[in-house]
């Protein structure tokens, strides 16, 4: 598990900064990209990370964050399939929020659990 975290925050990380860079440079479909390929990388560890439930016990803070996540792909699919003015591009900024919020989660579970037992008292 703790590998699978470390490689998780690293490609998580690095795809970020990556297609920053790329949409600073001036390539124009970076930011589409990256939120697609990001975005479903962090969807498929979100979905490994339940399937195995690390940390996802009720309550936990990536239990919740599973809600959020849940919800907005609910509010996307209705807002695509009765189309709501304005509401696809709020949708844009909060993935893009969920996205930092899903890598600094990962990043405190691997520091948190990265102690020592009597480090946790």
């Amino acid at each position: 598990m703790k590998t699978w975290k470390i490689i998780d925050l690293i490609a998580q990380v690095l795809m970020i900064v990556g297609f920053v860079i790329a949409a600073i440079a001036g390539n124009s479909n970076a930011y589409i990209s990256g939120y697609f390929i990001v975005g479903a990388w962090q969807l498929t560890s979100m979905l490994i990370h339940n399937h195995n439930k690390w940390h996802t016990r009720k309550g936990s803070p990536r239990f919740i964050f599973q809600i959020v996540v849940v919800l907005t792909i609910l509010f996307t699919a209705i807002s695509v399939i009765i189309p709501l003015s304005g509401f696809l591009p709020t949708l844009l900024f909060v993935a893009s929020v969920l996205v930092v919020s899903y890598a600094l989660l990962s990043y405190k579970e691997i520091v948190y659990y990265s102690k020592r037992p009597l480090e946790l008292i």
